[in-house]
């Protein structure tokens, strides 16, 4: 059975808790999607907001034991091993590029159920399994989607999320209106999900 397939609600939870503190195949950090990105507020949510690297193969994303993106300098030399002959220049344009900073936009699922409806959607989307296509054709290791919500319908209206600006970690709902998901390749066409969040 192929990655890129039609997941169910029970296939979203059970993936979501299994990749949940598991280390990831590509980066080896521990998967973070509950405990950061679920039912959380307050300064759980400022701690754990971080910019989330668009990857790749040639420019992977490099993140420290506690899920935060490292620091420039290491993206850079990692990157310039895995391309010889690329000039600094260009190595700190694509972190700039490659790093969207979501900190301003990003909050976390209101609940579990929550979570696993987006999820599925995320998953069986266009997007998403443009993206799975990848891991099945080993094309990528580890892919990032990032989709929109307008297509998916709520029945209590609009979706909202836990969120926290920067400057004031008193959580409140707001309304979201995409989510992104960081999904690595296992073995026998399985997905680990390292890390899944709404965006504003």
């Amino acid at each position: 059975m192929a990655r890129a397939r039609k997941y169910s609600r029970q296939d979203v939870n059970d993936i979501l808790y299994a990749s949940e503190r598991r280390l990831s195949p590509v980066s080896g950090e521990r998967g973070h999607a509950l405990e950061k990105h679920v039912g959380v507020g307050g300064l759980q949510i400022s701690d754990r907001l971080r910019g989330t690297l668009t990857t790749s193969t040639t420019r992977p994303l490099v993140m420290d034991e506690f899920g935060k993106v490292r620091p420039e300098a290491e993206h850079r030399d990692i990157w310039r091993r895995l391309t010889p002959g690329s000039t600094t220049k260009q190595l700190k344009q694509d972190f700039r590029t490659n790093i969207e900073n979501f900190v301003s936009r990003s909050g976390s699922f209101i609940d579990l159920q929550q979570a696993i409806i987006v999820g599925k959607y995320v998953l069986n989307c266009q997007e998403g399994q443009a993206a799975l296509a990848k891991l099945d054709q080993g094309l990528e290791n580890r892919v990032a989607v990032t989709v929109s919500m307008h297509s998916l319908e709520w029945t209590q209206g609009a979706w909202k999320m836990n969120f926290a600006s920067r400057e004031n970690d008193i959580t409140h709902e707001e309304e979201f209106g995409k989510a992104f998901m960081l999904i690595d390749k296992l073995d026998l066409d399985q997905i680990h999900i390292q890390t899944f969040f709404p965006l504003k």
